[in-house]
């Protein structure tokens, strides 16, 4: 996974720290199939990281990393800063530090 960040902004490492307790994460079989159960904790942390992320698809030819990263940023005109994570296929996790910046995006676009 190729992951990158347009560096305007530090991200603040408070929000990236979770440290796992006993039972954050429950693994059991329950008629041979396995089951994964995570706390509530776990998942309002999930759901904190996720706030500000949305899934990109790239439709057409096949552009390299940096240079998406960099036309995203110039399309969006973002002054926060923003982070990109390749998840295959064309796919994309697009990660943003403000909420402004997410919304103007994600209402207003561009996209193309």
């Amino acid at each position: 996974m190729l992951m990158g960040t347009f560096p305007y902004v530090y991200f603040p490492e408070k929000e990236d720290e979770f440290v796992r307790h006993d039972g954050d994460v429950v693994t059991k079989l329950v008629k041979g199939i396995s089951l994964i159960a995570f706390s509530d904790r776990l998942h309002k942390f999930i759901e904190r990281k996720m706030a500000r992320t949305i899934i990109v698809k790239h439709l057409g030819r096949k552009i390299g990393f940096n240079a998406l990263l960099n036309k995203v940023t110039t399309l969006w005109s973002s002054r926060q800063s923003i982070q990109l994570m390749d998840l295959e296929n064309g796919y994309y996790l697009v990660r943003f530090q403000d909420e402004g910046g997410f919304n103007k995006v994600l209402v207003g676009g561009p996209w193309v």
